[in-house]
């Protein structure tokens, strides 16, 4: 027991709350607060001060969420290495995909998987899970571009570019760009999280950006290249996220020769040695072709 409740007590610190550690294990606020209580009681120290609007961890929390974090990593990594000895393609693998290539390449052949390894049960969850495979209990997790000093075990799948892109009708109407800074008479649809207003070109050697302006910005990669088919504008997206829609011309690259150079795309695991489930779901990445580009 108290493993769980020193789970439950590190999830309630990375998610800043009881009742969102409590969304995140499935739980009633209540169990948590039982857990918790029940984990104070066990050690006789006060580990968190409650108010009805905040939580905030006393010293000896704070020092005891450092312990737990490493202990907890150690034995889920312990697990984990154990399960790695057995050579059945079975149970649960928890996996973490950026939302564009789960849509867009794994969704529509992940049953070819199901029904290789009928034994094996996947979890998978998107959004940027590389620095939660340990405290959340990912088995692998893609991560697009350079790794941080993360102590993560990864293998590289691949290489990456941007790409800068609309559609022919759009093109035909606007006329193409010749060099990345004729995009200023152009509407360039932009993420809403590039908070620089810029994309990055290469030029003799050197990065640079050109400020663009548009009149839309959207969070999503997926919604900006639909938006693109429809010729609403320029997007400047990753060419995993519009590599179908450039093959089907739907939409056309430009400026090509102007983008820096290749990205990384990396699966990264927890544990040194791959258990079965592990190896086989890698295996199944590489069959998708997720990403083509050539490291020059």
């Amino acid at each position: 027991m108290l493993l769980t409740w020193m789970k439950t007590f590190l999830t309630v610190v990375e998610c800043h709350g009881f009742r969102a550690a409590a969304d995140q294990l499935r739980l009633s606020p209540a169990m948590i607060s039982r857990r918790i209580d029940r984990l104070e009681a066990h050690l006789g120290l006060k580990l968190i001060n409650r108010t009805t609007r905040a939580l905030a961890l006393t010293q000896a929390g704070q020092r005891f969420y450092q312990h737990s974090t490493n202990i907890v990593r150690y034995l889920e990594q312990s697990v984990r290495d154990l399960n790695g000895l057995s050579e059945e393609v079975s149970g649960v693998l928890k996996v973490g995909l950026p939302y564009s290539l789960s849509h867009l390449f794994l969704a529509p052949a992940v049953h070819r998987l199901s029904q290789q390894y009928p034994e094996l049960t996947l979890e998978i969850v998107n959004g940027n899970h590389l620095l939660d495979i340990f405290s959340h209990s990912y088995d692998l997790a893609l991560h697009a571009g350079p790794l941080p000093d993360s102590g993560l075990y990864y293998q590289l799948l691949g290489f990456w570019r941007k790409k800068v892109c609309a559609s022919p009708d759009y093109f035909a109407i606007h006329g193409k760009p010749e060099t990345p800074e004729q995009l200023v008479r152009h509407n360039c649809l932009d993420h809403y999280d590039n908070r620089r207003n810029g994309w990055g070109f290469w030029r003799d050697g050197e990065r640079y950006d050109v400020q663009v302006k548009g009149n839309l910005r959207m969070n999503s990669s997926l919604d900006l290249c639909k938006v693109a088919e429809q010729g609403a504008g320029v997007v400047y997206l990753p060419s995993f996220t519009v590599k179908n829609a450039i093959a089907q011309q739907r939409l056309v690259s430009v400026l090509d020769q102007d983008i820096p150079g290749p990205l990384q795309l990396y699966v990264v695991h927890a544990n040194r040695n791959l258990s079965a489930k592990e190896q086989a779901f890698i295996q199944f990445l590489h069959s998708l072709n997720l990403v083509d580009e050539k490291n020059n």
